[in-house]
């Protein structure tokens, strides 16, 4: 599953990219989501990071908004 682990530097510039943007942050938590359930070992650990990273500058986004 060489494709996955090219893919999440791309997912991390996204999250960055998306920072801003509500509705591209929850599109990017469902395809980690994705791609969380169809990876293994190293790969989904790395996922997984990404995907708690996310939601937490969502969880930043909401209060923010408070």
């Amino acid at each position: 599953m060489t494709t996955s682990t090219v893919c999440i530097p791309a997912l991390r510039r996204e999250l960055r990219a998306a920072i801003g943007d509500r509705s591209k942050m929850s599109k990017l938590h469902s395809q980690l989501t994705e791609s969380i359930n169809h990876s293994y070992g190293e790969e989904r650990a790395m996922l997984l990071k990404l995907r708690q990273e996310l939601k937490d500058a969502l969880n930043s986004r909401v209060l923010d908004n408070w």
